[in-house]
């Protein structure tokens, strides 16, 4: 609004802190340096749901700037005519929004009543659409990083936000689309790389877990085979020792049956017969050792 308006846009903020569901801002003073007033009025219209246009014949031709503001973001407009405009054409960004006008000062409390209706009309997916083009905003005066987008549940929020829009609400501006666009496609990598992640792990703990059943077959087969090893050794053994056994009581019934088997051990004197010279036989005496 302009200064001549004063007057009706204090009667108009006093109406709305009356009502109690407003927060209200109001644009500083133009008599600041150029860069700072339109720096402040900039971020007033980005962290507003909706921004009122008060027209008259002296704001009219000033009130440029801030409507294109107002759209940039894609901001609710409510323009409010305080005073007849007269040949005074309505600026051409207003066209397609519904104007409230003003009258005399006894119908101001309908009029009113109308600014209030459209102030409180979609106000919750409003409100989402403020608070979504501030994040949108630090994120992409921060050369947008990935740390400053949305995750998990708040990016799907914000998606099925933009798909719930009201009719006639303003739609979201390009850099709310980005945002959310960029955060959703950030939560489903990141959820794509935890559910690998997930997946190693579980592979991992399925491969040590058989593992350890491995090492334990493994253990128990070298213990066992320790033991069949120890009988086998023993077994042989005592084999061995039986064999030899057997083999000592097979010779020794051996030679049993040689000495039974054989001639009896009578010990023969040899004797030589000799003939005399009559022819007659003499028996000889036994013959000695020496002999």
């Amino acid at each position: 609004y302009c200064g001549a308006d004063n007057g009706f846009a204090d009667k108009l903020i006093r109406g709305l802190q009356v009502d109690g569901r407003f927060n209200i801002s109001v644009d500083p003073d133009a008599s600041d340096q150029e860069a700072d007033w339109k720096r402040s009025v900039d971020t007033l219209i980005a962290d507003a749901d909706t921004v009122i246009v008060l027209l008259s014949p002296d704001s009219i031709q000033s009130c440029a700037w801030e409507i294109d503001c107002a759209e940039r973001y894609s901001k609710r407009i409510v323009p409010i005519v305080c005073r007849p405009l007269g040949s005074s054409p309505v600026p051409v960004q207003l066209n397609g929004h519904k104007i409230i006008r003003f009258g005399a000062s006894n119908q101001f409390q309908q009029s009113f009543r109308g600014v209030l209706n459209r102030l409180t009309r979609d106000a919750d997916w409003l409100r989402e659409h403020t608070r979504l083009l501030s994040h949108a905003r630090m994120w992409d005066a921060a050369s947008r990083p990935s740390n400053l987008l949305l995750t998990g549940d708040d990016a799907v929020a914000a998606k099925m936000w933009t798909l719930s829009r009201p009719d006639g609400a303003p739609k979201p501006t390009d850099l709310h689309i980005a945002f959310i666009c960029m955060s959703e496609a950030v939560t489903i990598a990141r959820a794509s790389a935890l559910h690998a992640l997930e997946a190693e792990r579980e592979e991992m703990e399925a491969l040590a877990l058989m593992q350890s059943h491995n090492d334990g077959f493994g253990r128990f087969a070298k213990q066992a085979y320790m033991v069949v090893g120890c009988w086998l050794a023993a077994l042989a053994l005592f084999s061995d020792w039986r064999t030899a056994d057997a083999m000592k009581q097979m010779a020794a019934a051996r030679n049993v049956s040689l000495q039974s088997c054989g001639r009896p051990a009578v010990k023969h004197t040899p004797a030589v017969a000799m003939l005399d010279s009559t022819g007659k036989s003499s028996k000889c005496p036994v013959m000695t050792k020496d002999n």
